[in-house]
């Protein structure tokens, strides 16, 4: 792997202490339709390919399954496949085998510890792989891309999505901030924490950082406070450097997972308004940039989360008066 050994070892010891989601064990997404659906492996299958899918015997991979919240929800959202869990924590993936064991995961499972660089090593492919909320830490983002596509079947579909470089400008520099100060160095501490909430408080409300980053929450929830301004190895990007990426790793944009909260047409009052030239050159962009238009004008969404497959796989979808019942 090409991760410095401190580097890496920053991040372990981060997810070591607490095992990121930090959700009890008797914790079930099960009724949470919205978010099993974002764990399923049929919606992205029928955007691209315009079928729906059996998941029974499909191989599925969380790449990075951190306590395993995300893996109970991909074992829910994809009934009879293979499950498989890998992380850099030891801890995360201990903890990740026991909340399938707690809530009688009847899914086939099977878990490592190893980096995501590491994925060829598990002589296995994948139907579907989910990278959520992993990415970003890695030193070359770009090699765990082409790691997860060296183990895709050849239409296979992977969910994976990065920190907005733009959404999240604020946090950037309050790491920073608090790196100057000798923080975000080795294993999380109360101390490191008590610093953060004290010296946040200590602002102004009017100083720029704190109006855009600062909420109530983060006074008593640890997980929300490290996960934001005392993450180790946070980096960001934006959607066409995203898609730069892609293309490197030899991977093919699909679709956002929410591909509803990025229409950038919504962001107008009226599209007849707009300067003749302005229009014409949306309308000539492809998807990535258009979707790069969005986030510069309104970067809302923390995460650029995505949906991406091997090259020249999609298929058109037929027309309705093709369609069967």
């Amino acid at each position: 792997m090409t991760e410095s050994p401190n580097r890496w070892e920053k991040i372990r010891l981060q997810f070591d202490a607490l095992p990121y989601p930090n959700r009890p064990l008797d914790v079930n997404p099960k009724d949470a339709t919205n978010y099993l659906a974002s764990h399923s492996s049929i919606v992205p299958n029928y955007l691209r390919y315009h079928r729906v899918i059996e998941t029974q015997g499909k191989w599925i991979l969380d790449a990075g399954c951190g306590s395993g919240f995300k893996l109970l929800a991909l074992a829910l959202a994809n009934p009879g496949a293979h499950i498989v869990g890998v992380d850099i924590s030891s801890k995360s993936v201990e903890l990740a085998r026991e909340r399938l064991e707690y809530n009688k995961i009847e899914n086939p499972a099977e878990f490592y510890c190893i980096p995501i660089e590491e994925l060829p090593s598990l002589d296995r492919t994948f139907d579907y792989i989910n990278c959520d909320d992993v990415l970003y830490l890695l030193d070359n983002p770009a090699e765990g891309l082409r790691a997860m596509g060296a183990v895709l079947k050849p239409d296979g579909i992977i969910r994976v999505n990065m920190h907005s470089s733009l959404q999240r400008a604020g946090y950037f520099r309050m790491q920073e901030f608090f790196k100057c100060l000798g923080c975000l160095e080795g294993t999380p501490s109360e101390e490191e924490m008590a610093l953060t909430r004290e010296t946040m408080l200590a602002l102004h409300d009017w100083v720029i950082t704190k109006k855009q980053t600062w909420m109530s929450e983060f006074e008593t929830d640890d997980e929300r406070l490290l996960a934001n301004y005392l993450l180790r190895g946070d980096t960001g990007i934006t959607m066409t450097k995203f898609a730069a990426m892609l293309k490197s790793a030899d991977l093919e944009f699909i679709s956002m997972v929410n591909w509803r909260r990025w229409n950038l047409e919504a962001l107008f009052k009226n599209l007849e308004d707009l300067p003749v030239t302005v229009a014409l050159s949306i309308t000539d962009m492809d998807v990535e940039e258009q979707l790069h238009l969005f986030e510069l004008l309104h970067p809302k969404h923390r995460l650029l989360d995505l949906y991406c497959g091997h090259p020249g796989r999609g298929q058109q979808r037929p027309p309705a008066a093709e369609w069967s019942d």
